[in-house]
């Protein structure tokens, strides 16, 4: 039974409307996010943070960091946005663009990819960051609601390379399950 769970998981990948989109907007006065963590009521000692639109996310300064989550509001002033937390208060220049980060034992990272919930109205993501310093459990997840890819076009899906790698490991599944059964 396990067997076929571990099987379903690179077509579950494959059929995804998992995208590469990394720069962000508000869809309103405030965005939400989270992480499974604290939606569950739990200690968190993931930290996330947002940076503008137009840095290298590992070696800027986030505007605001915040433990698992928090309710980000945006409100402009003049051409530049000021955003208030829970954690503290900032402002991004000239746009309500941003980008978000995930702060692992080497440093910042910022997104791998994203996942959109559609069945929330198309303005929620699952956010994806690869954390280097850890062997086991590296993927860390972030959601987001009230937010909207902000980059040029719709959101990129992932390579055919993905395809490949999934069709792949498909491939050597079905070849060891037959080299069991022989």
């Amino acid at each position: 039974m396990k067997n076929k769970h571990i099987a379903l998981m690179p077509l579950l990948l494959l059929v995804s409307n998992m995208a590469s989109a990394n720069v962000w907007a508000p869809t309103n006065a405030d965005s939400n996010f989270f992480n499974l963590e604290t939606l569950m009521g739990l200690p968190t000692a993931s930290q996330f943070g947002i940076f503008e639109d137009n840095v290298d996310v590992t070696t800027a300064v986030p505007i605001i960091s915040f433990n698992g989550g928090t309710k980000l509001g945006f409100t402009q002033n003049g051409i530049n946005w000021d955003l208030t937390s829970g954690s503290g208060t900032g402002t991004l220049s000239e746009s309500s663009n941003f980008q978000i980060g995930y702060l692992s034992g080497a440093g910042w990272v910022g997104e791998a990819g994203n996942n959109e919930i559609s069945s929330l109205g198309g303005t929620s993501y699952q956010l994806f960051f690869i954390d280097p310093t850890l062997a086991i459990n590296n993927v860390k997840s972030l959601f987001a609601v009230d937010i909207i890819s902000s980059e040029a076009g719709a959101p990129v899906p992932l390579p055919a390379a993905a395809w490949f790698l999934g069709t792949g490991l498909m491939g050597l599944m079905a070849v060891s399950r037959r080299k069991k059964a022989a």
